[in-house]
């Protein structure tokens, strides 16, 4: 058999493997948040007016930039204060109304940040005494501008992180060599500035995002002050410090690597490791704000979501690295000839990796297979398989023109005639680019197993309008 069917035979066992593991496991939580229950209840006629508004959610849910209003027949606020957990933090989420309330219909209108980071909006209406006319309905979808803003910065984030780590795991196995390098310090720089700037850029969109603002609210400290309360700002601070220590770190290995002493050797294997721990913990701060630290399976989903980004970013960043430092110079460097069987390898471990744990992701948060053709996240999903299945043809070419070259030696020309491997290493860079770009848009959508069970007869949906982002 063949290395190529060995690799496909590998790849299918560890689908299978994946998907009868989560497709054995009990249900679990939802990792997008969903309005159970009210107090007072959708549509209901109550003979006193209440003291206070109580929503039940799904899942805890942030209430730092969130917002409860009651609004009464003329458009008037009827409730007072800011909204607030009972319990100091949770899923449930309490506002207080006002004294001396008059008969009549009144409106509920709520907005709130799932513990993925994704907001959450809805409205129902209540009366007291009788009902009344309705008021006009407020639910509101957010910043167009700023949604917008805040998915270029999760794409440019990940662009950013898979470039630190995958740089960093390839000249650890792949090219040690490549600490000396200019175009690899190039690159490690240009993926810390791109994850710099994008974490700075979230931090500061997050808060309008979350309370559905507009740009100009950028400019006002509580809004900052808000996200770094919050779940989703404890990561983003997070990472900055882990990203001043990859550089530091970087920075102390290229000076090491720059002289040329065998003592040294085993020194910079060490700087090479810390440089991928670091660039690990990066990832989990990704795990950490997103859908996997939700649901009571948690305990599974982050190391296994950590393990899927650290297998993409080991694939995409050696990519780059390997078209940027190595099939862009003029000359073919003789490192090719090292340095292309061992990312062959590496890249097909990273494959089986990216499988495995994507089969217990998707079926993680779609649940069912009507999900996936049912829901935006299930069409986004397929989308994405798409995208991977093109980049898998590109990586067989690679793999092909690696095959045909085993035989030549050091000095063969087969290894200075790259540019058919130069094609397929750019279309491989090239369908990376757009994977991680659906990959961004992906994971802001609400998870299929939300979208596709929508309670129907529990009494505190009828009359609700709910829109998530």
């Amino acid at each position: 058999m063949s290395r190529l069917r060995r690799s496909a035979a590998r790849i299918g066992v560890c689908l299978i493997a994946g998907t009868a593991a989560v497709a054995l496991m009990p249900g679990t939580a939802l990792a997008h948040a969903e309005l159970d229950r009210t107090t007072p209840a959708a549509n209901a006629v109550l003979p006193d007016a209440p003291k206070v508004v109580d929503l039940h959610f799904s899942e805890s849910v942030e209430v730092a930039f969130g917002s409860i209003q009651v609004l009464d027949t003329s458009g008037h606020r009827a409730d007072l204060g800011d909204p607030f957990h009972p319990g100091g933090r949770g899923s449930v989420v309490d506002v207080r109304l006002r004294p001396g309330m008059h008969d009549g219909t009144y409106l509920v209108s709520w907005r709130v940040v799932s513990d993925d980071s994704h907001p959450v909006a809805g409205e129902y209406f209540f009366s007291v005494g009788a009902p009344g006319a309705a008021p006009s309905a407020s639910v509101t979808g957010g910043s167009t501008a700023v949604g917008l803003l805040l998915g270029v910065a999760r794409f440019a984030g990940f662009a950013g992180l898979a470039l630190l780590l995958g740089t960093s795991v390839f000249l650890l196995l792949c090219w040690p060599a490549g600490w000396r390098d200019r175009r690899a310090h190039r690159l490690l720089a240009g993926g810390w500035g791109l994850s710099l700037g994008a974490t700075v850029t979230a931090l500061l969109l997050q808060g309008p995002y979350g309370a559905g603002r507009g740009l100009s609210s950028l400019v006002h400290g509580s809004v900052l002050q808000s996200t770094l309360t919050t779940r989703f700002g404890h990561a983003h601070v997070l990472r900055l410090w882990l990203l001043l220590a990859f550089a530091g770190v970087v920075v102390a290995q290229v000076q090491r690597a720059s002289v040329r002493d065998r003592r040294k050797v085993a020194s910079t294997r060490v700087g090479s490791l810390a440089a991928v721990a670091i660039g690990v913990a990066l990832l989990a701060t990704v795990a950490f704000a997103g859908h996997a630290d939700d649901g009571t399976d948690r305990a599974l989903a982050l190391p296994i979501d950590v393990l899927h980004l650290t297998a993409m970013s080991a694939w995409l960043g050696g990519l780059a690295t390997i078209a940027y430092c190595l099939l862009l110079r003029p000359d073919v460097p003789g490192e090719l000839r090292t340095v292309m069987p061992r990312f062959s390898s590496l890249a097909a471990d990273a494959v089986l990796v990216l499988m495995a744990t994507g089969a217990f992701a998707a079926w993680r948060d779609l649940g069912s297979w009507g999900a996936i053709t049912g829901t935006r996240q299930g069409l986004l999903l397929l989308l994405k398989l798409s995208v991977l299945g093109a980049l898998l043809l590109a990586a067989a070419a690679s793999r092909r023109w690696l095959r045909s070259r085993r035989g030549d030696g050091a000095e063969g020309d087969g290894w200075q005639d790259v540019r058919s491997l130069r094609v397929s290493i750019g279309a491989e860079a090239a369908l990376a680019t757009v994977l991680l770009a659906v990959t961004a848009v992906l994971v802001a959508a609400p998870p299929g197993k939300t979208e596709y069970h929508r309670p129907s007869t529990n009494n505190a949906h009828q009359g609700v309008v709910t829109t998530s982002r």
